[in-house]
């Protein structure tokens, strides 16, 4: 039932940012999200909004996913990590960043992007999640 309300918000939406974890686990030879997130995520790159995925955890994540429109990974699941990502999305921080691997098929070692504070920018007093 969550995750259809979510849906239903984002096609409401201007655009749509997804956070999803999935842990990184040596030998697993998987990366996906667990139960019916994948095809969540899928049905909301459907709707057609920009949609970012922001990764705590699994850099490698974007591998499903590769329609995203932007991606950002924070190979942290610690609060000030989830805190830090929100401020960048929304220009309050800066993000600065390099991969430290290769995703392949995606993006290769040292690929990255720098873009500045966005003054005057701040992130909305309330925001829609949904939390598996």
């Amino acid at each position: 039932a969550a995750l259809d309300e979510a849906l239903q918000e984002a096609a409401a939406s201007e655009s749509v940012v997804v956070a999803a974890y999935a842990s990184v686990a040596a030998y697993r030879g998987d990366t996906s999200l667990p139960g019916g997130y994948p095809q969540l995520l899928e049905r909301l790159l459907g709707l057609g909004k920009p949609t970012a995925l922001v990764a705590l955890g699994n850099p490698y994540l974007l591998r499903s996913f590769p329609r995203v429109n932007a991606y950002l990974a924070t190979y942290s699941t610690v609060p000030v990590s989830e805190t830090a990502a929100v401020r960048a999305l929304f220009g309050e921080i800066a993000i600065t960043g390099r991969l430290p691997v290769t995703i392949p098929g995606e993006a290769a070692l040292g690929t990255g992007l720098t873009l500045p504070v966005v003054e005057g920018s701040s992130a909305p007093s309330h925001l829609t999640a949904v939390v598996p």
